[in-house]
């Protein structure tokens, strides 16, 4: 949807034509379907691509910024003092955190078609969070320096960066507009790679149907989870932004899928002590397996109340109760396939964690 809005809104600022975002979505879907159903190399090499110009762009929008405002550079924005609501506003912004470092987990999914994946896992993990906290610091500082720190105008926009850029860089802001366009693409890719292995897996070991872990018999990739997922997601996707601009409900609907995402990370920081200490005690390190973990749960417990306490606004009390529904069904849905099989617990993810420290 992010996509298709942004491509209406460069065909509509910058070409003077009217094109609904809805056809200009499923082009894109096929296209991103089409690139990971060939494989990963395709597909990698696509997104490499687009996040490297994305990259640029976006680098040259920031050198923009700061040059029309040069007069205004400071570092306030990073003064703890100057954090609205103190603790409690930091608290406030952390699911925004989360949400933009959604995905830097995905070459987990990636182990059985990655080469020495214990050492190249984790290095991509490692490499790409890092890389993107400091792309986003910057991001968020020359977005201060571009408004003169002024909290609420920023607040008030529904993409302050984009804002900030289009006004800096002038009669070529369309490449801020091109950087949004090509970073969603690149972050559908990965999605769709690594969601689309999950399932396979989970058809694979007869956690979903088993048609599901079918792969392509001249690509050798997951082509019926691919089908499933992507299908599913355009569906979805249609229905949600079909109430109003994809590019304002976008947020509404990441605010929603963060709240189960936490509670995964959640469930993965408490489950990895347990793991190695009952799976591979000669392997346990305090530090790794035990403290880090347990600092995870203190930096999500606070966010993940944020999003679920009582008194919010409308659709944000829904959200709550939305993902108490999928967790019921769930539940129900792992007992009851549970005692088809009565082995399944032992099977899932059996592959990633008999492999991927």
């Amino acid at each position: 949807a992010i996509m298709g809005g942004w491509t209406s809104l460069i065909l509509s600022k910058y070409v003077h034509i009217s094109v609904p975002w809805e056809p200009i979505t499923i082009v894109f879907v096929a296209l991103v379907s089409f690139l990971v159903y060939r494989g990963v190399k395709i597909s990698a090499r696509w997104a490499t691509i687009a996040f490297v110009f994305e990259l640029l762009l976006i680098i040259i929008s920031m050198v923009a910024i700061v040059i029309t405002n040069s007069s205004h550079i400071n570092f306030a924005s990073f003064e703890p003092s100057l954090v609205s609501r103190g603790i409690s506003g930091m608290g406030l912004a952390f699911p925004l955190a989360v949400f933009l470092f959604i995905g830097v987990g995905n070459p987990g999914a990636m182990v059985e078609e990655t080469r020495n994946a214990r050492r190249s896992v984790p290095r991509a993990i490692y490499i790409a969070t890092i890389s993107v906290a400091i792309i986003y610091v910057l991001m968020a500082w020359t977005t201060s320096i571009a408004f003169h720190n002024n909290a609420s105008t920023i607040g008030g926009l529904s993409a302050p960066f984009v804002t900030a850029a289009d006004k800096a860089l002038g009669p070529v802001s369309v490449l801020v507009y091109l950087a949004g366009l090509t970073s969603t693409f690149s972050s559908l890719i990965g999605a769709t790679t690594a969601q689309t292995r999950i399932i396979f897996s989970a058809g694979r070991e007869k956690l979903l149907p088993s048609v599901l872990g079918k792969l392509s018999d001249r690509y050798g990739t997951p082509v019926i989870s691919l089908i499933a997922y992507s299908v599913i997601a355009l569906i979805i996707t249609l229905l949600w932004a079909s109430h109003g601009n994809p590019l304002n409900i976008a947020g509404d609907i990441a605010t929603l899928g963060t709240i189960p995402i936490i509670l995964v990370y959640l469930a993965l920081n408490l489950a990895l002590p347990v793991y190695f200490f009952r799976e591979h005690r000669d392997k346990f390190s305090v530090l790794r397996h035990l403290i880090i973990p347990i600092l995870g749960v203190a930096a999500l417990v606070l966010p993940l109340w944020g999003m679920i306490k009582p008194g919010q606004p409308y659709p944000f009390n829904v959200f709550p109760w939305i993902v108490l529904a999928l967790l019921v069904v769930s539940f129900v849905f792992g007992v009851v396939r549970s005692r088809q099989i009565p082995d399944l617990g032992q099977k899932i993810g059996s592959v990633l964690a008999d492999d991927f420290e």
